[in-house]
């Protein structure tokens, strides 16, 4: 009898009709649209220029993502600096959201590739700024962090090991 056959002899004979109904799941926060691209705009506003490299942008916003994440990268960038502090990660999702940021109006690239917040983009981080209870742990992190981020910083971390 296989477990097809099974489920159906013993559901059969209970009396009570049952069905399925497929349940939405629950999407992680990080993974959110409205998540994701209010974390890329914040990040780039607090980078030099409002500009950062994609290389820039996927250290951000990998150390903005959780706590252990923000603590690491908080150290290291104080120049506590343990060689067992995995720093670098890339999020294969990143690009997408930098598309769809793109498609947005909220960011631009330059003639280098570099992503560039736009008006819309520096608006909305100006909004989400604002709000008192959203991202807030990201939001402390980040003014936590050098007023302008530079590529200097990140080249130093992807390099210092």
């Amino acid at each position: 009898m296989t477990s097809v056959d099974y489920l159906e002899s013993t559901l059969g004979a209970l009396e009570v009709p049952i069905r399925f109904s497929r349940r939405p799941d629950p999407i992680p926060a990080d993974l959110r649209l409205a998540w994701r691209l209010s974390a890329l705009v914040l990040v780039l506003h607090r980078c030099r220029n409002n500009t950062a490299t994609l290389q820039q942008l996927h250290v951000l916003t990998w150390a903005i993502r959780t706590a252990h994440n923000r603590e690491t990268f908080a150290r290291w960038i104080n120049g506590d600096k343990r060689p067992d502090d995995v720093i670098v990660r890339y999020d294969p999702s990143l690009s997408r959201t930098v598309d769809l940021a793109l498609g947005f109006g909220l960011v631009s690239r330059n003639d280098k590739g570099a992503i560039i917040l736009t008006i819309a983009g520096s608006e909305l981080a100006d909004r989400v700024e604002g709000e008192s209870g959203t991202l807030a742990q990201e939001k402390a992190f980040l003014h936590r962090l050098p007023r302008r981020i530079s590529q200097k910083y990140i080249n130093d971390l992807v390099t210092w090991y």
